[in-house]
């Protein structure tokens, strides 16, 4: 995709992990500065996302009109999304940061983690393709859990004794939100209704046709 801001062309490609990762990072203080009510903050992480992902300088977007600073916003944050919807990815934690948390720390998350268990180089992980990366933390995860739940298993605290029955009973390793069973649409029954409860006048059955129009 090309997109066009003021006189100059720049060209926008899905980025790869590294730059995904990065990206993100400044994406969610954009989100946490309109949440928080920080306009300067905002505008700050609004006009550097648009300068890394696009390597124009932040100097030149001010005089570019905020329409066409926006699109370009839009299109960036649409090139961020993954092709598929990772369960993890759409769950929100209920646990703050931790006081070990530093700017740029997720990137050495990702890279712990994929050399860990692949033994890749930061260079080959930095291009993996970002869908690619979190199918694969997604199964790193999944079995992280699963051989955690093995061993609880093992252990007495997985189990609480009940006086009333005089036996014990196993307590379930609690699953990370994203695990968890996902609640199903189900499709509603289709009844007859008598004549006399229709209602008066000429009935119009609304189609999806219709709504093209």
């Amino acid at each position: 995709m090309i997109i066009k801001l003021g006189k100059n062309e720049y060209p926008l490609e899905r980025p790869k992990l590294k730059q995904w990762v990065y990206l993100e990072e400044i994406r969610n203080k954009v989100i946490h500065a309109a949440e928080v009510g920080s306009s300067k903050d905002f505008l700050d992480n609004y006009y550097s996302l648009i300068s890394a992902a696009l390597g124009i300088p932040v100097q030149e977007l001010y005089d570019i009109p905020w329409h066409d600073v926006a699109l370009a916003y839009l299109y960036i944050c649409e090139s961020q999304l993954p092709k598929f919807e990772f369960p993890m990815m759409y769950s929100k934690s209920k646990s703050g940061e931790t006081d070990w948390e530093y700017p740029g720390r997720t990137w050495f998350i990702w890279v712990h983690t994929l050399s860990k268990i692949y033994s890749w180089s930061v260079e080959y992980i930095s291009e993996l393709d970002f869908d690619y990366a979190i199918a694969l933390l997604h199964e790193i995860i999944s079995d992280e859990y699963y051989s955690r739940e093995w061993q609880w298993g093992l252990s007495e605290i997985a189990y609480s004794y009940d006086a009333n029955t005089k036996s014990s009973k196993y307590k379930s390793l609690p699953k990370p939100e994203w695990m968890k069973v996902r609640a199903t649409q189900t499709e509603l029954p289709k009844v007859k209704i008598k004549k006399s409860m229709l209602p008066a006048g000429v009935v119009v059955q609304w189609k999806e046709d219709d709504a093209e129009h």
